[in-house]
């Protein structure tokens, strides 16, 4: 749902994942891109298909990796949103 409702916001949305199935549902419910996070470093993928970053990233990976991933691709002054799996996080020096 989360593809839907920034599709309608008028967002660009680039799914990541490590599931060919979700990466394909993703586009299906209208993501611009996917990125296959198993080819490589989708940190630098996602910032060279955005020139830079993205403005707002949502982190639902509940996984530390994932959740520093989606610090990383968020452009200086972005917004991210960890609705879940951040457990963890502040351990990491991450607030």
């Amino acid at each position: 749902m989360g593809v839907q409702y920034a599709k309608v916001m008028g967002f660009r949305v680039c799914a990541i994942d490590i599931d060919d199935g979700k990466l394909a549902h993703a586009k299906r419910l209208g993501a611009g891109s996917a990125i296959d996070a198993k080819d490589g470093d989708p940190v630098a993928a996602l910032q060279k298909a955005t020139g830079g970053g993205a403005r707002g990233v949502v982190i639902t990976a509940p996984s530390f990796p994932a959740f520093k991933q989606g610090i990383e691709m968020t452009r200086k002054l972005g917004t991210r949103v960890p609705p879940g799996g951040s457990r963890g996080v502040n351990r990491a020096g991450f607030a």
